[in-house]
C-alpha cells in the first residue's frame, strides 16, 4: 500500500468517521439476533397467556376443520370430498326423478289424446243404441199386413211417444211456437199472411219446430208469421171505385 492509499483510507469526513464500508456479515448477524429475540419474546408472551404459541394455535385450528391450504399470499382452496359426494348424489336423484316424471307425463298425454280421439269418433254411439229401439218398433208396425186405420194410428202414436222419451233422455227438446211472437234467433219466416186472428209479428203456422240440445239451438224453426190486415177503408174505397167504373161503362153502352 502506498502512502497515498494510506492517506485515502484514513481520510476523515466532515461529520467524523472514516471512509470504511461496513461488513455485510456483521449486519446479517445483527438482524438474525434481533429476529430471534423478537420470536422468543412472542413465544414467551403466548406461553404465559395460553400455554401455546400462536403458530401452534393457527395450525391446530386449520387441522381441526380438515381444510387444505394451497397457494401463496393467502390464497387457498377448500376441499371436502364427503360434501361433494353428497351433492353429486342429490343431483343424480333429482335427474332420475325429472326423467321419470317426464316419461309419465308423455304417456299420460298419449293416452289422453287417444281417448279423446275415440270419444269424438264414437260420441253418438249411445244415442244410436236408444234410437234402434224406435226403429225396431217401426219395423214391427210395417210388418203388419192387415189392420184398420185407427189401430195403425195408435201404433204410430206409441212410437212417436217413445221417440220423444229418447229425446228427453238426451236433453233434446222441441219448443212450441204457434201463437208465440216471432223470434229471428230461433225462427225462420218462410212467408207472411194477413190475418185478424193474430197480432202482427205472431207465429201463425209452424212448419218445423225449433229444437234445442241442452241449452244450444241445433235447428231453427220454419214458421209463417201474421201480417197486418188490410184496413176496411181501403177495401171500401176499392169497392166504390169498382162500382163507379161499372156504372160508367153501362151508361156509355146504353147511350150508344
Amino acid at each position: 500500500m502506498t502512502s497515498g492509499d494510506s492517506q485515502d483510507s484514513d481520510r476523515q469526513f466532515p461529520f467524523g468517521g472514516s471512509e470504511q464500508e461496513p461488513s455485510r456479515t456483521s449486519l446479517t448477524q445483527e438482524n438474525s439476533s434481533d429476529s430471534i429475540e423478537r420470536k422468543e419474546r412472542f413465544e414467551h408472551c403466548a406461553a404465559e397467556e395460553g400455554g401455546e404459541t400462536a403458530a401452534d394455535t393457527v395450525g391446530e385450528g386449520l387441522g381441526s376443520e380438515g381444510f387444505d391450504l394451497k397457494g401463496q399470499n393467502g390464497d387457498f382452496e377448500v376441499e371436502d370430498s364427503s360434501e361433494r359426494e353428497k351433492i353429486q348424489q342429490e343431483l343424480t336423484e333429482f335427474r332420475d326423478k325429472y326423467y321419470r316424471v317426464l316419461a309419465e307425463f308423455d304417456n299420460f298425454r298419449k293416452k289422453f289424446t287417444q281417448q279423446r280421439a275415440e270419444l269424438l269418433k264414437y260420441q253418438g254411439q249411445s244415442l244410436i243404441v236408444d234410437l234402434l229401439e224406435v226403429l225396431d218398433n217401426f219395423t214391427r208396425a210395417l210388418a203388419v199386413k192387415s189392420g184398420d186405420v185407427d189401430t195403425m194410428r195408435v201404433g204410430v202414436e206409441m212410437i212417436h211417444r217413445q221417440f220423444l222419451e229418447v229425446f228427453n233422455r238426451w236433453e233434446v227438446r222441441g219448443e212450441p211456437s204457434e201463437g208465440q211472437p216471432f223470434d229471428p234467433v230461433k225462427h225462420n219466416a218462410i212467408s207472411t199472411v194477413p190475418t185478424e186472428d193474430f197480432p202482427p209479428g205472431t207465429v201463425v203456422t209452424v212448419i218445423k219446430e225449433p229444437f234445442f240440445y241442452k241449452d244450444r239451438l241445433i235447428r231453427p224453426g220454419e214458421v209463417i208469421v201474421a201480417a197486418e190486415p188490410r184496413s176496411s177503408s181501403v177495401g171500401e174505397a176499392q169497392k166504390g171505385a169498382t162500382e163507379s167504373d161499372t156504372d160508367g161503362t153501362g151508361s156509355s153502352f146504353g147511350g150508344s
